[in-house]
């Protein structure tokens, strides 16, 4: 993953050109928002500094558990819950200061324990809780993350990433073949009662299709506020809400220009090179070489009350962020970097979640990556020139101003 990250920091002009007056713009329901990309005028830099509040950088205490990457980061109350998958397999909770509130592992297959942790989340009463496929089992933590209760699952299912409302889990897994089809379709979604039991799916696509290397966001849902909750996937145009029924609205449309990627791109341009999708030797270049020659969405989408920062590729698959104004309805920029240059001289980093109420964008990473977003004249700066300080984690918090 930190190879593609570093690799998307590549400086890449985009040449090309359209005619936008001769372009055919699809008809939208008057429900859904359309945002027009035009991926012809993609600048390196976007100054974004009149619009930036204020950048903190915080480092996370160390406790000899050492995390190699944050798969996930949640936020509740005052808490950063922070989920290292594949490396020390734990969730590590701090606080605002940065300080270790505590480690959660898996520890083993008692009544009230889990073997493995495949995903964690907050439910609807603000509380973590996690989930074990091979156990069959979802744990649920009290507010000081001790564990107060199980639900076992009735069936093994996996998936990337659970979304919990009152009495509805939502699951997501992309074009897993891990879980078996339901009512002989194959699917990215399903809609779970209380105790994890499969009542319906949704986002189906061709059998053919399943065990594909087609990336999928880690994190697709994303909390606006009580009412509203975001979905998203990668090559997907539309971004959803999420009603507590499970059922799923087009939100937004992204609309790019010129060359987009078909909508059923998985028919138009993933079929006549499925060896590659399917091969586990083929490589990330092979892979993406595929959608040259189109413009799209590559995610994550995040958004806040007043801002969106969303991520796409360009013909050559170069990424590019764009930075939407909702009460304007405009978007402010597209550019290869989003940067503050009067006060911090910082390049935005890539983020992780939102605290959507308050504008925050959240990252937590290990100080080799920051590294690479801190301008040298940059106050930070300071904070990374030593060994110890390129291999400490820290919390990165960016607070975009309310035009209101």
């Amino acid at each position: 993953m930190k190879t593609e990250i570093i690799a998307g920091l590549t400086l890449t002009l985009l040449i090309s050109s359209c005619n936008v007056s001769d372009r055919k713009v699809p008809e939208l329901d008057k429900d859904i928002k359309r945002i027009q990309i035009d991926a012809s005028a993609i600048k390196d830099t976007v100054d974004v500094s009149d619009l930036i509040s204020k950048i903190s950088i915080v480092r996370l205490e160390e406790d000899g558990n050492y995390m190699t990457e944050a798969w996930k980061v949640l936020l509740s109350g005052n808490h950063y819950i922070v989920f290292d998958r594949y490396s020390c397999k734990c969730i590590k909770v701090f606080d605002k200061g940065g300080q270790l509130v505590k480690n959660i592992f898996a520890t083993g297959d008692g009544p009230k324990e889990v073997l493995n942790i495949n995903d964690c989340w907050i439910n609807e009463d603000g509380l973590l809780e996690l989930y074990d496929f091979r156990l069959r089992k979802i744990l649920q933590l009290d507010s000081d993350y001790n564990p107060i209760k199980a639900i076992k699952c009735e069936n093994h299912l996996f998936f990337n990433s659970i979304y919990k409302f009152d009495g509805l889990y939502i699951g997501y897994d992309g074009y897993s073949d891990l879980n078996p089809q339901f009512n002989n379709n194959s699917y990215k979604v399903a809609r779970l009662d209380e105790n994890f039991i499969l009542k319906e799916t949704t986002f189906h696509f061709d059998k053919e299709f399943r065990g594909t290397l087609i990336s999928s966001p880690i994190n697709p849902f994303l909390k606006i506020n009580n009412e509203e909750v975001r979905f998203f996937q990668d090559f997907d145009p539309y971004v959803y809400n999420v009603s507590k029924s499970g059922d799923f609205e087009k939100k937004y449309h992204l609309d790019y220009f010129p060359n987009p990627l078909p909508e059923n791109f998985e028919e138009k341009v993933i079929k006549e090179h499925l060896p590659v999708f399917k091969s586990s030797s083929s490589d990330y270049d092979a892979r993406k070489s595929v959608f040259k020659g189109y413009n799209g969405f590559r995610g994550p989408w995040f958004e806040t009350m007043d801002f969106v920062i969303f991520t796409s590729f360009d013909t050559e698959y170069e990424q590019f962020s764009t930075l939407y104004d909702k009460e304007a309805g405009e978007i402010i920029g597209n550019g290869r970097f989003l940067k503050e240059s009067k006060k911090y001289n910082l390049i935005l980093p890539f983020f992780h979640t939102v605290d959507a109420a308050e504008n925050r964008y959240v990252s937590v990473l290990e100080g080799y990556i920051l590294k690479l977003f801190v301008e040298g004249d940059s106050p930070f700066d300071q904070y990374l020139s030593k060994e110890e300080d390129l291999e400490s984690y820290y919390l990165i918090e960016v607070v975009l101003d309310s035009p209101n």
